[in-house]
Protein backbone atom coordinates (compact mmCIF):
# COMPACT_ATOMS: atom_id res chain seq x y z
CA UNK A 1 0.00 0.00 0.00
CA UNK A 2 1.29 3.70 -1.29
CA UNK A 3 1.00 6.20 1.63
CA UNK A 4 -0.24 9.76 0.26
CA UNK A 5 3.42 11.94 -0.10
CA UNK A 6 2.81 15.28 1.88
CA UNK A 7 4.72 18.16 2.19
CA UNK A 8 5.46 18.54 5.35
CA UNK A 9 7.02 22.03 5.06
CA UNK A 10 3.96 23.40 3.13
CA UNK A 11 2.09 21.97 5.91
CA UNK A 12 4.17 24.28 8.82
CA UNK A 13 4.02 26.99 7.19
CA UNK A 14 -0.03 26.83 6.40
CA UNK A 15 -0.64 26.36 10.23
CA UNK A 16 1.24 28.94 11.33
CA UNK A 17 0.07 31.49 8.97
CA UNK A 18 -3.50 31.17 10.41
CA UNK A 19 -2.33 31.46 13.94
CA UNK A 20 -0.68 34.74 12.10
CA UNK A 21 -3.78 36.27 11.60
CA UNK A 22 -4.78 35.23 15.00
CA UNK A 23 -1.98 37.59 16.61
CA UNK A 24 0.37 34.77 17.59
CA UNK A 25 2.36 34.00 14.77
CA UNK A 26 5.67 33.06 16.14
CA UNK A 27 7.29 33.08 12.62
CA UNK A 28 10.90 34.79 13.08
CA UNK A 29 9.97 36.69 9.90
CA UNK A 30 8.17 39.03 12.07
CA UNK A 31 10.58 40.57 13.24
CA UNK A 32 11.54 42.26 9.82
CA UNK A 33 11.20 45.95 10.28
CA UNK A 34 9.59 47.05 6.72
CA UNK A 35 10.68 50.72 5.27
CA UNK A 36 8.35 52.92 6.20
CA UNK A 37 7.44 56.31 3.88
CA UNK A 38 9.38 58.36 5.92
CA UNK A 39 8.53 62.58 6.41
CA UNK A 40 10.68 65.67 5.44
CA UNK A 41 13.57 66.18 7.56
CA UNK A 42 12.71 69.58 8.37
CA UNK A 43 8.92 68.62 9.86
CA UNK A 44 9.51 66.95 13.44
CA UNK A 45 8.87 69.98 14.87
CA UNK A 46 5.78 70.02 13.46
CA UNK A 47 5.20 66.54 13.55
CA UNK A 48 5.40 67.12 17.51
CA UNK A 49 2.43 69.45 17.23
CA UNK A 50 0.46 66.96 15.97
CA UNK A 51 0.73 65.05 18.84
CA UNK A 52 -2.26 63.82 20.98
CA UNK A 53 -2.63 62.91 24.79
CA UNK A 54 -3.63 59.36 23.74
CA UNK A 55 -0.56 58.61 21.52
CA UNK A 56 0.93 58.20 25.06
CA UNK A 57 -1.85 56.60 26.79
CA UNK A 58 -4.92 57.25 29.17
CA UNK A 59 -5.43 61.04 30.45
CA UNK A 60 -4.01 59.44 33.94
CA UNK A 61 -1.15 57.90 32.45
CA UNK A 62 0.47 60.96 31.16
CA UNK A 63 -0.09 63.36 34.00
CA UNK A 64 1.32 61.10 36.01
CA UNK A 65 4.61 60.17 33.47
CA UNK A 66 4.72 63.66 32.40
CA UNK A 67 5.81 64.84 36.21
CA UNK A 68 9.08 66.31 36.61
CA UNK A 69 11.29 64.63 38.50
CA UNK A 70 14.12 67.53 39.05
CA UNK A 71 13.87 71.24 38.83
CA UNK A 72 16.49 73.08 37.37
CA UNK A 73 16.34 77.50 36.79
CA UNK A 74 19.91 78.01 35.41
CA UNK A 75 22.28 76.33 32.74
CA UNK A 76 24.47 75.51 34.96
CA UNK A 77 22.00 73.36 37.22
CA UNK A 78 20.97 72.00 34.33
CA UNK A 79 24.33 71.49 32.83
CA UNK A 80 25.12 69.40 36.01
CA UNK A 81 22.32 67.05 36.44
CA UNK A 82 22.70 66.42 33.00
CA UNK A 83 26.10 65.09 33.57
CA UNK A 84 24.87 63.13 36.32
CA UNK A 85 22.13 61.38 34.21
CA UNK A 86 25.04 60.44 31.75
CA UNK A 87 27.30 59.39 34.11
CA UNK A 88 24.75 56.51 35.14
CA UNK A 89 25.34 55.11 31.41
CA UNK A 90 23.49 54.40 28.51
CA UNK A 91 19.39 55.65 28.93
CA UNK A 92 17.22 52.79 27.85
CA UNK A 93 13.45 53.62 26.64
CA UNK A 94 10.27 51.01 27.39
CA UNK A 95 10.92 49.94 24.05
CA UNK A 96 14.11 48.50 24.24
CA UNK A 97 16.15 51.50 22.35
CA UNK A 98 19.67 52.66 23.87
CA UNK A 99 21.17 55.66 23.74
CA UNK A 100 24.10 57.35 25.34
CA UNK A 101 25.13 61.09 26.09
CA UNK A 102 28.66 62.41 24.82
CA UNK A 103 30.40 65.17 26.20
CA UNK A 104 30.37 67.05 23.33
CA UNK A 105 26.25 66.31 23.05
CA UNK A 106 25.95 67.92 26.36
CA UNK A 107 27.42 70.63 25.83
CA UNK A 108 25.26 70.86 23.10
CA UNK A 109 22.22 70.30 24.45
CA UNK A 110 22.72 73.89 26.85
CA UNK A 111 24.01 75.57 24.51
CA UNK A 112 22.46 79.00 23.60
CA UNK A 113 21.33 77.68 20.62
CA UNK A 114 19.28 75.02 21.71
CA UNK A 115 17.76 77.29 24.27
CA UNK A 116 16.33 79.98 21.18
CA UNK A 117 15.20 76.60 19.31
CA UNK A 118 13.18 75.91 22.66
CA UNK A 119 9.82 77.07 23.29
CA UNK A 120 11.31 78.82 26.30
CA UNK A 121 14.83 79.26 28.22
CA UNK A 122 13.32 77.60 31.74
CA UNK A 123 11.46 74.53 30.08
CA UNK A 124 13.91 73.95 28.42
CA UNK A 125 16.07 73.55 31.70
CA UNK A 126 13.44 71.78 32.68
CA UNK A 127 13.68 68.75 30.02
CA UNK A 128 16.97 68.56 30.19
CA UNK A 129 16.94 68.03 34.08
CA UNK A 130 14.26 65.01 33.49
CA UNK A 131 16.03 63.81 30.00
CA UNK A 132 16.39 60.14 32.00
CA UNK A 133 12.47 60.22 32.55
CA UNK A 134 11.53 61.62 28.77
CA UNK A 135 13.78 59.16 27.90
CA UNK A 136 12.24 56.42 29.40
CA UNK A 137 8.59 57.25 28.19
CA UNK A 138 9.60 58.66 25.04
CA UNK A 139 7.79 57.28 21.87
CA UNK A 140 8.59 57.37 18.05
CA UNK A 141 5.61 57.46 15.63
CA UNK A 142 7.68 58.90 12.73
CA UNK A 143 10.28 57.82 10.61
CA UNK A 144 12.39 61.30 9.00
CA UNK A 145 14.51 61.71 6.40
CA UNK A 146 17.63 63.17 6.61
CA UNK A 147 19.15 66.36 6.14
CA UNK A 148 20.68 66.47 2.69
CA UNK A 149 22.37 69.99 4.05
CA UNK A 150 24.19 68.06 6.83
CA UNK A 151 27.00 65.11 6.87
CA UNK A 152 25.57 62.42 7.05
CA UNK A 153 28.44 60.02 6.13
CA UNK A 154 28.47 58.18 9.34
CA UNK A 155 24.78 58.30 10.05
CA UNK A 156 22.04 55.39 9.41
CA UNK A 157 19.66 57.79 10.34
CA UNK A 158 18.53 60.80 12.58
CA UNK A 159 15.60 59.43 14.95
CA UNK A 160 13.39 62.11 16.83
CA UNK A 161 11.67 60.53 20.49
CA UNK A 162 8.77 62.46 21.55
CA UNK A 163 7.85 62.79 25.68
CA UNK A 164 5.39 64.93 27.68
CA UNK A 165 6.06 66.71 30.22
CA UNK A 166 4.51 69.11 32.62
CA UNK A 167 5.08 72.92 32.65
CA UNK A 168 3.38 75.80 33.71
CA UNK A 169 -0.45 74.13 33.73
CA UNK A 170 0.39 72.37 30.66
CA UNK A 171 1.45 69.46 29.08
CA UNK A 172 3.91 70.31 26.51
CA UNK A 173 6.13 67.54 23.95
CA UNK A 174 9.86 67.56 24.46
CA UNK A 175 11.57 65.87 21.39
CA UNK A 176 14.84 64.08 21.41
CA UNK A 177 16.86 63.62 18.87
CA UNK A 178 19.49 60.44 17.88
CA UNK A 179 21.94 59.94 16.02
CA UNK A 180 22.13 56.41 14.85
CA UNK A 181 25.78 55.42 13.70
CA UNK A 182 26.73 53.07 10.83
CA UNK A 183 29.57 52.03 13.31
CA UNK A 184 27.98 50.06 16.03
CA UNK A 185 30.92 50.51 18.22
CA UNK A 186 29.72 54.36 18.87
CA UNK A 187 26.12 53.25 19.46
CA UNK A 188 23.03 55.60 19.40
CA UNK A 189 23.72 59.14 20.70
CA UNK A 190 21.50 61.71 22.04
CA UNK A 191 22.09 64.75 19.63
CA UNK A 192 19.86 67.23 21.16
CA UNK A 193 16.36 68.39 23.24
CA UNK A 194 14.24 71.14 22.06
CA UNK A 195 10.24 72.05 24.38
CA UNK A 196 7.88 72.20 21.43
CA UNK A 197 5.36 74.66 22.11
CA UNK A 198 2.20 72.72 22.23
CA UNK A 199 -0.26 71.67 24.93
CA UNK A 200 -1.75 68.03 25.21
CA UNK A 201 -4.10 69.10 27.89
CA UNK A 202 -5.51 71.47 25.95
CA UNK A 203 -5.80 69.53 23.17
CA UNK A 204 -7.29 66.64 25.80
CA UNK A 205 -9.84 69.38 26.92
CA UNK A 206 -10.79 70.61 24.17
CA UNK A 207 -11.65 67.10 22.31
CA UNK A 208 -13.94 66.34 25.89
CA UNK A 209 -11.47 63.80 26.84
CA UNK A 210 -10.59 64.36 30.60
CA UNK A 211 -11.71 61.80 31.93
CA UNK A 212 -10.12 58.95 32.14
CA UNK A 213 -10.07 56.20 29.32
CA UNK A 214 -8.70 53.15 28.61
CA UNK A 215 -5.96 53.03 25.54
CA UNK A 216 -6.88 51.81 22.72
CA UNK A 217 -5.45 48.41 21.44
CA UNK A 218 -2.56 48.69 19.15
CA UNK A 219 -2.93 45.90 16.03
CA UNK A 220 1.17 44.28 15.71
CA UNK A 221 1.48 45.63 11.99
CA UNK A 222 1.07 42.41 9.46
CA UNK A 223 5.12 42.76 8.38
CA UNK A 224 5.26 39.28 7.31
CA UNK A 225 2.98 38.86 4.76
CA UNK A 226 4.97 39.48 2.27
CA UNK A 227 7.49 37.35 3.62
CA UNK A 228 5.31 34.66 4.52
CA UNK A 229 3.75 34.26 0.63
CA UNK A 230 6.88 34.04 -1.03
CA UNK A 231 8.03 30.98 1.56
CA UNK A 232 4.65 29.34 0.30
CA UNK A 233 5.43 29.78 -3.58
CA UNK A 234 8.93 28.59 -3.43
CA UNK A 235 7.27 25.47 -0.87
CA UNK A 236 5.00 25.11 -3.76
Amino acid sequence: MILPQYNHKKLFVLKYLSAFFLDSFPNPCYHIRVPMKKEPYDSSTEKAKELKMEDFGTPDEVREIAKSIRTASTRQRAAEILKEISEKGALTNKRGLMATLSSDSRGKIVSSKALRTSSGQQVHFMAVANLDKLFYNAIEPWDFEMNPNKNNMDLNARRYLFAPLESDEKIIVVKITIKEYIDESLRKRIYSVEAVDTDLWTKNRDAGMLAPSKPKPTKKPLESVPAVCTTLKALS
